[in-house]
């Protein structure tokens, strides 16, 4: 599970990527963490010391520590909207 993930003690959740959005990533996730208090205009934002970090894992359920995710995002579910 992510929340045990050692790069969360140092950074903060943003996103999960569901398993099969990514075809080299098979059947696993794949979450997007950025480092606690990043800002836009950081200086860490190129490759190899981005503040940014992906983890692959194996599926599983939503975590429940909000303590552990980016500050003032909230759930949001996109939806198709279908204009006839």
């Amino acid at each position: 599970m992510i929340e045990t993930h050692p790069l969360l003690k140092a950074h903060r959740y943003l996103l999960t990527l569901a398993a099969g959005s990514a075809s080299w990533a098979g059947s696993r996730e794949v979450s997007v963490v950025l480092r606690d208090g990043f800002r836009i205009e950081d200086e860490d934002v190129v490759y190899p010391d981005m503040a940014m970090r992906a983890i692959v894992q194996d599926p599983s359920p939503r975590g429940g520590r909000d303590d552990l995710g980016w500050p003032s995002l909230q759930l949001v579910v996109l939806e198709a909207l279908w204009i006839s």
